[in-house]
């Protein structure tokens, strides 16, 4: 009977160690399940702050767009304003056109007349004033120049020969 004792410890220790079998294999499952809930967190994190670090752009992103929108509306505005100068200029144009033209008529009726008392470049330039010689101008300036510079150059010969011969 001895051994129908022993036969009960051995079936007490295969339970015992079953039990513990099944404890360490639940204990695992909620490590497991811990450290996966401990992923899924640091992701929710991760993808919370990519989330508002997206829809901080996309709202900095519509001011720009805000922004653009007026500055075209503007332009559009500012090219409106020109098209309409533009236009306002052209007619202006023609108008002077039409007067310098019937002008013209009026002056080529009388040079018509006086033909063969003017020459052609004072037919051509009867209302025009005379003009500034800019060519007889810039040749004196540039004369006067090259004296001053020739002098100049004389004066700094003689005052370096003087210092020279001091020497």
């Amino acid at each position: 009977m001895e051994h129908s004792g022993y036969s009960g410890v051995g079936t007490s220790v295969f339970l015992i160690l079953a039990a513990t079998v099944d404890n360490a294999s639940v204990v695992l499952q909620i490590d497991n399940a811990r450290l996966a809930a401990d992923d899924f967190h640091t992701k929710y994190k991760t993808e919370l702050n990519m989330r508002m670090s997206v829809e901080s752009d996309i709202n900095g992103l519509r001011k720009v767009l805000d922004e653009l929108t007026l500055a075209r509306t503007d332009l559009e505005m500012q090219v409106e304003s020109l098209k309409e100068e533009l236009a306002y200029l052209k007619k202006n144009h023609e108008e002077v056109r039409a007067k310098e033209k019937s002008q013209l008529k009026r002056v080529d009726g009388w040079a018509g007349e006086m033909a063969p008392f003017l020459p052609l470049q004072e037919m051509a330039s009867m209302d025009a004033t005379p003009g500034v010689e800019l060519s007889r101008i810039l040749n004196d300036m540039r004369d006067q120049y090259e004296k001053m510079a020739e002098k100049n150059c004389k004066d700094a010969e003689e005052w370096f020969v003087t210092k020279v011969g001091v020497l």
